[in-house]
């Protein structure tokens, strides 16, 4: 099954690669690079997943009932080769690098693990082997089903496993005629949605990295500023919200630059000097200005005039900290244009 899988993926990249030739970011709406995929490159990845999805990451880590954290869970349910492509895509479209955490790219885009969305296939072919079964049906098809089910083997093991999981009520609908329950596919997704989204909402939390994030989104579901137009601005967006830009809070997180406070400290509002600012984070009641998130947008002098430009609105905002109103519908055109200014302020040589 896993060379099945192999190959499913390496023509879903095919079709992946040919639509990043053909579509220009900039002049089509991320929805509808969304549902390009679905209807272009899902049905090619998807093919005959009846058959092999109890056999990939997302299922049996759903099934197994593994003890461990909800970060480590997600790890393995993006770490599925099918679900590897499908986070390319959603970091590609929304614009930010492939090292950026998958916990936002899901939660902005609104977008499940493809496993899910496929389960309601799996399960709606289980039923009609099972009604085959029950029927006594020559076909070779149920023959196969019987051999799964006496032998107790992985794909039988996997859809009993996500119907006592998520639909524990099939197994009393056929309790009196001891046949195999046939789960209701729709409410097992329904479930199984709720189950990821609970996974997600804890990951979230715990996840130090996103602090401004966890400010700014409250529930799963796509965001508003990805159905705007101009790619350039609405990247700057994400990138801000998921802390996938190169701020020194971020750039200063990693490899020997990890040892200094000084690579994390903006260097506009503090001294320039490494020495003092290692002495200085060492006293006990210190407070080293970091460049994050909240410093860029309403603390920095660097970039007061920018400030000045915004709406009264937009200023309360800032000054109340109310960051999440800033993605509110009512704000997300001035707060795109006003986070795309201090990115271009603060990296002028870049290429926004």
């Amino acid at each position: 099954m896993k060379l099945n899988q192999e190959q499913l993926r390496i023509k879903g990249l095919r079709a992946y690669f040919s639509l990043k030739k053909t579509v220009d970011l900039s002049s089509i709406s991320k929805e509808a690079v969304l549902k390009l995929f679905d209807a272009l490159i899902l049905p090619v990845v998807s093919y005959g997943s009846q058959v092999w999805l109890p056999y990939t990451n997302i299922l049996s880590n759903i099934c197994q009932k593994k003890t461990q954290s909800d970060k480590d869970t997600l790890s393995q349910l993006a770490n599925d080769s099918i679900e590897r492509l499908h986070l390319s895509l959603l970091k590609w479209t929304t614009g930010v690098n492939k090292r950026t955490s998958n916990i936002p790219i899901w939660g902005d885009t609104g977008r499940y693990p493809l496993g899910i969305q496929l389960s309601k296939l799996f399960l709606d072919f289980h039923n009609r082997l099972v009604l085959l079964d029950r029927k006594n049906s020559p076909q070779i098809v149920r023959h196969a089903f019987v051999e799964q089910r006496n032998l107790e083997l992985t794909w039988f093991r996997t859809s009993r496993a996500l119907t006592d999981a998520f639909d524990p009520g099939a197994i009393k609908r056929t309790i009196v005629s001891k046949n195999v329950p046939m789960p209701n596919s729709q409410l097992v997704r329904s479930r199984m949605r709720n189950w990821f989204q609970e996974k997600w909402e804890k990951a979230r939390l715990e996840n130090k990295k996103l602090t401004f994030y966890n400010e700014v989104k409250s529930s799963f579901g796509l965001e508003p500023y990805l159905s705007l137009p101009n790619h350039k601005k609405t990247r700057c967006t994400t990138w801000l919200r998921t802390s996938s830009h190169k701020l020194n809070i971020e750039t200063g997180r990693y490899g020997w630059k990890n040892s200094s406070i000084f690579y994390r400290a903006c260097h506009f509002c503090c001294s320039s000097d490494r020495i003092t600012i290692d002495l200085l984070n060492e006293l006990p009641f210190s407070d080293i200005i970091k460049e994050d998130e909240v410093h860029l947008l309403k603390e920095c002098p660097v970039y007061k005039e920018i400030r000045q430009r915004n709406s009264t609105d937009l200023h309360n905002i800032l000054t109340n900290s109310q960051f999440s109103k800033l993605f509110h519908e009512d704000y997300i055109l001035e707060t795109r244009n006003f986070v795309y200014n201090l990115f271009r302020e603060r990296f002028p040589k870049s290429k926004l």
